[in-house]
């Protein structure tokens, strides 16, 4: 057996092999602190978190912080050291595998995605008063044809500017389109 470490959520729980190395405990000791009572996670497993409170390590829900530690032990040191290490280890291998499955993408290639998304989102919008001009010039007439033109146009660039400013899009209270 091997010393192995999973992160569940928040918690880092260790098999037993692991929580000995931690603790520099033989596997006995485990053994007891069980029939004792300590909180086991599963078969093998314990979430160590759990395991420090029950050893009365850990405070009201975190270790004893570093400024307490005059009144630690050197194995409690150690023992608390050595947590923080593996935690940032799980958090970092975590991360890594998030970035192997492509979770993650590069600031720039989003910057540049999204610029060329912004750019067809303008020139569609610009375009759509000519559209829908053409489509209705037939009905209305050439002159109310292009007011409509002119009021669709206006919103869109209204609407493009405050988006470019604020990011956010707040329709005008009271204008109507006159037709």
């Amino acid at each position: 057996m091997s010393v192995k470490y999973k992160e569940e959520g928040e918690k880092l729980i260790v098999n037993t092999e692991a929580l000995c190395a931690l603790l520099s405990v033989t596997r006995m000791t485990v053994k007891r602190w069980a029939d004792e009572g300590c909180p086991k996670h599963s078969r093998g497993w314990w979430d160590l978190a759990d395991v420090l409170k029950w050893k009365g390590m850990v405070g009201t829900g975190n270790l004893k912080s570093v400024k307490d530690s005059k009144d630690m032990s050197f194995k409690e040191k150690k023992l608390y050291y050595e947590m923080k290490y593996k935690e940032a280890q799980a958090e970092n291998m975590y991360l890594k595998n998030s970035i192997a499955k492509g979770e993650y993408l590069k600031r720039d290639e989003v910057i540049d995605e999204l610029n060329r998304f912004f750019v067809v989102l303008k020139r569609s919008l610009m375009g759509l008063s000519r559209k829908i001009v053409t489509d209705i010039g037939l009905i209305v007439g050439q002159t109310t044809a292009r007011k409509i033109e002119s009021q669709i146009k206006e919103v869109i660039e209204d609407a493009l500017s405050q988006m470019c400013i604020n990011g956010v899009y707040e329709p005008p209270k009271s204008k109507k389109i006159k037709g």
